[in-house]
């Protein structure tokens, strides 16, 4: 099929044909995108969090009693607290913080003593607990050891007003800070206070999974040793395997019972509360896949419309070249051709601002789009044009011979 003819032709249509082009290419630019964000996200959402989630419960402690202006009331009744949820029989360990993992919020950037860096890859979810945390949500040790009862303190900042100068730190936090593998018994700096790292545990998901788009690493953990001293507190209750949804009426109960003057809220187990939180990916996912398919629909219907207008328009030529002895094949392989050189054409335009806009994208930490999601892309493209122009082009092909004699 000669393409010289083919391009002529087309050219003398240039704004139709121009803005199929444009239209293309936008459509195959946001698609690409779209898809690595989606892949992303289901990467996100079914990835291994690395801690107890079915049968870890939780609940967030909210005084309003006055008793509770007193620190030294808010430590008593904490430990009462503490040793009346671990009398509940079907517990296995309890925890209070200011956070949980999956949907923790806190977070400080560290360094290593002596430097000035200050990167995004040392944002470290930030944790104040006792050595009963690690236990209750399920993640082991690496290396080094756990804090000692005697180093955790009551005080609302376990970094500036911490008894011990200990940390904890995820391992592959401690292989960016230290990229030799020896953070253990090494010091950082957080929020001008030196710590000493002291344990090493293994990766888990630290933090809100979406995060990770903005180039937040959610695998980024530090617990320092601190009873939490605040009026909202997180409890953390790890029970017997299956007896989650059992014992939460009983751990509720059981804490208004020692002290009313309170408020329980957000009951519930730490896969619910992440599941809350991936709804959010889940429902963008949708949004995303919505907007991607209104896109692929109109720039289908745009090949198609100007497909059929082609052909409406050039019935009498098409007459002449079946009376010369042109096939049907070779009809429907022209307006084929016709609509690949427009294709490839959106293809080259959307793969350059695609590609452009990923990197806009990828400097503000969103997700780098992989090589086998751009060429699916661009074969879903390549696929959707020659299906759009498919049914114009077999109608051409229809056009009678006779019509070539005829006179308007």
């Amino acid at each position: 099929m000669p393409i010289g003819p083919i391009f002529r032709a087309l050219m003398r249509n240039k704004t139709g044909t121009f803005l199929l082009v444009v239209q293309i290419a936008l459509t195959l630019a946001v698609l690409m995108n779209a898809v690595a964000l989606m892949i992303r996200s289901n990467e996100l959402i079914s990835q291994d969090t690395g801690v107890e989630q079915t049968n870890l419960v939780m609940l967030r402690h909210a005084a309003f009693d006055a008793a509770y202006d007193q620190p030294s009331y808010r430590e008593a009744r904490l430990k009462e607290d503490l040793d009346v949820l671990r009398r509940i029989e079907g517990v296995v360990s309890v925890a209070a913080a200011n956070g949980a993992p999956s949907v923790n919020t806190w977070s400080e950037i560290m360094s290593v003593p002596g430097t000035e860096e200050r990167l995004i890859e040392h944002l470290a979810s930030t944790y104040h607990s006792s050595d009963q945390f690690l236990i209750a949500i399920g993640v082991a040790l690496a290396e080094g050891r756990n804090f000692r009862p005697e180093e955790v303190s009551f005080n609302e900042n376990g970094i500036k007003q911490a008894a011990s100068n200990s940390v904890i730190i995820s391992k592959t936090l401690g292989d960016r800070l230290y990229p030799d593998g020896n953070a253990l018994g090494q010091q950082i700096e957080v929020s001008g206070e030196l710590k000493t790292i002291i344990g090493l545990t293994e990766s888990f998901e630290a933090t809100i999974p979406y995060f990770a788009f903005f180039g937040i690493p959610v695998d980024a953990f530090a617990l320092y040793p601190s009873h939490y001293d605040s009026t909202f507190i997180q409890f953390l209750v790890r029970v017997e395997d299956g007896r989650a949804e059992e014992l939460k009426t009983t751990i509720a109960s059981k804490l208004l019972e020692a002290d009313s003057g309170r408020e329980l809220t957000d009951i519930r187990t730490l896969e619910e509360a992440r599941t809350s939180m991936t709804g959010l990916l889940e429902y963008a996912n949708l949004v995303l896949g919505a907007i991607s398919g209104l896109l692929v629909l109109v720039t289908g219907l745009g090949i198609f419309g100007l497909a059929s207008f082609s052909v409406a328009k050039r019935r009498k030529q098409i007459g002449t070249r079946r009376a010369l002895g042109a096939s049907q094949l070779g009809i429907v392989l022209h307006f084929l051709t016709e609509n690949m050189l427009i294709t490839l054409g959106g293809i080259v335009l959307g793969l350059l601002l695609g590609l452009g806009l990923n990197f806009v994208l990828t400097t503000l930490g969103l997700t780098r789009i992989s090589a086998i999601a751009v060429a699916g892309c661009i074969a879903f493209i390549a696929i959707l044009g020659a299906l759009a122009v498919l049914a114009p082009a077999l109608q051409a092909a229809r056009v009678s011979p006779a019509v070539a004699t005829r006179t308007v």
